[in-house]
This record gives C-alpha cells, structure tokens and sequence, in this order.
C-alpha cells in the first residue's frame, strides 16, 4: 500500500508542476525575458534587449540617438511585421493550389512572382532600416563602429538559404559527416 501511496502522491505533484508551468508560460507570453534590474540601464523604451541593446552598446549612441534609434526600431518592425504576414498569405495561396485537381500554371507563376517581390521589399526594408541607422551616427567612432559591425554582419548572416556548417536547409543535408 505504502508504494501506491508514493506513486499516487508523485503522480498527482507532477501534474501541479506542469499545471504550473502551464499557466506562467501563458501568464508571460509574448514578454521579453526577465533581466534583474539594473542591467537595463537607462535605456528608452523600445530599445528592449538583443539586437537593439546590442547595436546602442555598439555604437555607443547617447540618450538622444537612443530615442531615435527606438522609433527607427518601431518602424521598422512594423514595416517588416506586414512584409512577413504578407509573404505566409502568398504562400498559403500557392500550397492551396496544391489542393486543386490540376495547378494553373499561369497561376503558380503569379504567386510566385508576388513572393519575389515580397522578398525584394523585405530586403529593401532591411537595408533601409540600417541607412536609418548609419544616419544616426554621428563621430567619426560612431561611423567606424558602424561600418565594423556592418562587416560582421555580412560575415555571420551569409546567403539566405546557408545553414551553419554545411548548405542547404536541414531537410536537404542527408546524414551528418563522420568524424
């Protein structure tokens, strides 16, 4: 009976934890991470953590290149939010004519023309996101520092579709390399 009793008795914790951590991870969903405080410094609003942060400690813009460069940062989020939900209708579009008994051609081609341009405004929004950028800068330093970052950038990102390691999407890879 004892080891009913235990089993029942972690069975019955588990799930409490799990109802638990349900709960907070709906309770803090779409937050930032927590950071302790003072690690946020004096940040403006909108400058958050990750790229942003990392871009203000980079350049090292003062409070008044901060505020732009967080309205800079709104902007373009938005701008590149829209190109994105654009970019799943066009294709959810081009799979639902996989559901048809035969493909338009003409069709096919269309929608795939209209991610193309959708791609080219996404880049477009990109770079000008970091001319934007580029105009904030001010000292000399400030533009040094830009064009360094602007250098690692390129490197780290390369071509789109250029997973770490080996090209190609992982689906696309086959087995692992022997070591």
């Amino acid at each position: 009976m004892k080891k009913e009793t235990l089993l029942t008795t972690a069975v019955l914790v588990l799930i409490a934890l799990n109802i638990t951590l349900l709960v907070v991870f709906y309770i803090n969903q779409g937050r930032e991470p927590f950071m302790p405080p003072g690690q946020m410094g004096n940040m403006p609003t909108g400058t958050g953590t990750g790229p942003g942060r990392f871009m203000i400690e980079r350049l090292k813009f003062d409070d008044a290149q901060q505020n732009e460069f967080a309205k800079l940062r709104q902007q373009h989020q938005d701008k590149v939010q829209a190109i994105q939900q654009e970019s799943r209708k066009l294709q959810d579009e081009l799979f639902d004519l996989l559901k048809e008994p035969q493909q338009d051609p003409a069709k096919v081609s269309a929608i795939i023309n209209s991610m193309g341009d959708n791609r080219k405004q996404l880049e477009q929004a990109i770079f000008d996101h970091f001319s934007s950028i580029k105009a904030l800068c001010k000292t000399d330093e400030q533009k040094k520092l830009f064009n360094d970052f602007i250098d690692q950038l390129g490197e780290t990102i390369g071509p789109p579709m250029q997973h770490r390691g080996r090209g190609g999407p992982p689906w696309m890879q086959g087995p692992p390399p022997e070591r």
